[in-house]
């Protein structure tokens, strides 16, 4: 029976819950809705949920408002101008071989914040999936902005027993950040991007009003909160990107000492796994291929990894014991997904880099390391020069 109809709107922290509902009740107790002939299918024969108990994805309330009169109605929200900033940023880094005509305009166009927010379909995004819904008539609304606080609270009306807490995804665009404050820093546009959301923004005000009532707090506090919360997380980015700047300056220092010749060629070794198969349960490197020939000063990292029991979280890359990058494990991976259909975290299990090798010892090689939940470092294989011949 459906117990829990869980409506997901895009960039509001939707795939953190997701991921939370399937730690809980199990991949064959959630029915994840993000397809709509799926979707159809489920409309015309409701059979298919009788053994489920949560159902969540992308889709308005009106498809199941009548359908389960007793099941509890969850969803976050957002501020909807950072919500539309980053759904917008979010679509812009994508990869163009995605068929989605809302994307090719975005990346083919290359469509400025403002004229993507005039396509009708990215107006008033929170309120189109509410779909007239009254927000008392939800069991929980929370806010993206007080996620951490507001899922202890979820966790605590549920009875739910402890689950790992997700990472919430980062916007994958390289320039988030330094785009995210000079837009807000353009009051006129803001302004403008405000009014093209008015219902949104209408909502979002009642749903702050609505935690100010569930939490016995002032509901003139509720914004000031969320605000502080949103400048501590974009002043953690801006910190984050400094030190990834570092990084990569201390890289560059170097290699700059190194006075070797060319690598032309490398080989992907993979460590037996009787040394990773503990704790990993699979993993995989598309780029280098193994035994390639290096036409360039620098060398592309692209791979995925799975962990059995504590979830991988970040993969580096070590020259000489020194960190020469620093990858979160959140890339969207669809085959391996298909491969490992039961394993949550197999869909956004890749990983992926640039490195420079300009001035890499020929007797050296890049170690990769992945780095668990629980803080556990696995050596999983190395990168190493191989001479031109060889190949």
């Amino acid at each position: 029976m459906v117990e829990i109809i869980s409506v997901h709107i895009g960039k509001t922290a939707g795939t953190a819950f997701r991921h939370i509902l399937l730690e809980i009740y199990g991949t064959d107790k959630v029915l994840e809705l993000y397809d709509s002939s799926k979707k159809q299918l489920l409309l015309s024969n409701q059979d298919k949920l009788t053994n489920i108990t949560a159902v969540h994805g992308h889709f308005k309330t009106s498809i199941f408002r009548q359908r389960f009169p007793d099941a509890k109605w969850i969803v976050w929200l957002r501020h909807p101008i950072f919500r539309l900033i980053s759904q917008y940023f979010y679509q812009s880094s994508r990869n163009k071989k995605t068929k989605n005509l809302e994307l090719d305009q975005v990346l083919e166009q290359d469509l400025g914040i403002l004229e993507f927010a005039n396509i009708s379909e990215n107006k008033n995004i929170e309120s189109l999936y509410i779909d007239r819904m009254n927000l008392t008539e939800f069991y929980f609304v929370g806010i993206q902005e007080f996620f951490d606080e507001d899922i202890a609270e979820l966790k605590q009306l549920m009875g739910w027993d402890k689950f790992k807490r997700n990472s919430r995804n980062k916007n994958p665009h390289p320039e988030y950040i330094r785009r995210l404050e000079a837009i807000l820093n353009d009051t006129k546009l803001i302004n403008k991007l405000a009014i093209l959301n008015n219902k949104d923004m209408e909502l979002y005000q009642e749903a702050l009003e609505l935690r100010a009532e569930r939490r016995q707090e002032s509901k003139w506090l509720q914004p000031t909160l969320a605000d502080w919360n949103r400048s501590q997380f974009i002043l953690g980015e801006t910190q984050q990107k400094l030190k990834q700047t570092q990084t990569e300056l201390e890289q560059l220092r170097y290699w700059l000492e190194q006075s070797q010749p060319k690598i032309e060629a490398v080989d992907v070794i993979k460590f037996p796994d009787s040394e990773v198969s503990e704790l990993i349960l699979a993993w995989g490197m598309a780029l280098p291929k193994p035994k390639i020939k290096i036409e360039s000063d620098s060398i592309t990292i692209r791979g995925w990894v799975i962990a059995k029991k504590s979830r991988a979280t970040e993969v580096l890359i070590v020259c000489n014991q020194q960190v020469l990058a620093q990858l979160p494990v959140n890339q969207l991976r669809p085959k391996v997904a298909k491969k490992y259909p039961n394993i949550p975290e197999a869909k956004y299990s890749g990983f992926e880099t640039t490195v420079e090798i300009t001035g890499m010892s020929l007797s050296g090689e890049l170690l990769i390391q992945v780095i668990l939940e629980d803080q556990t470092n696995i050596d999983l294989g190395k990168i190493q020069p191989i001479e031109l011949s060889s190949i």
